[in-house]
């Protein structure tokens, strides 16, 4: 039987990726290539599903990938079917290890001088100052 601690973890991160991916999936903006790759990420985390709340509740937040209260219901059927379906979980860990994009960032600075400052970041949604 899994804790409550890890049933909650893992519904959590499988939703902070869900609605990423559905929206990747479906924005005219994406390239094929990542729409395609999204839809695949997807498809596997529905064909696993088996508990009736979760499944309905991905196809609601699939319909509007951006509504956050859509994404909190799914985590918490999500956490239902893992008290259900204990060998969940292990999908689940490989499924948001294969689901998470792989970035790789590297940074060198070289400054010399008095009163500098060096600004390194990675990521999104930055802002200084």
């Amino acid at each position: 039987m899994l804790d409550a601690t890890t049933i909650a973890a893992l519904a959590s991160a499988a939703g902070a990726i869900v609605a990423p991916l559905l929206q990747s999936a479906f924005s005219a903006a994406s390239e094929e290539t990542g729409k395609g790759m999204a839809s695949l990420a997807l498809g596997k985390l529905k064909g696993r599903l088996s508990h009736a709340g979760a499944r309905e509740a991905l196809d609601d937040l699939e319909k509007q990938p951006a509504d956050k209260e859509l994404e909190g219901a799914f985590s918490v059927q999500l956490r239902k079917a893992l008290r259900q379906d204990p060998e969940l979980a292990d999908f689940l860990t490989q499924w948001i290890d294969d689901a998470r994009p792989s970035v790789s960032t590297s940074q060198v600075a070289d400054a010399r001088g008095e009163n500098i400052r060096i600004y390194q970041l990675s990521g999104n949604n930055h802002r200084i100052g």
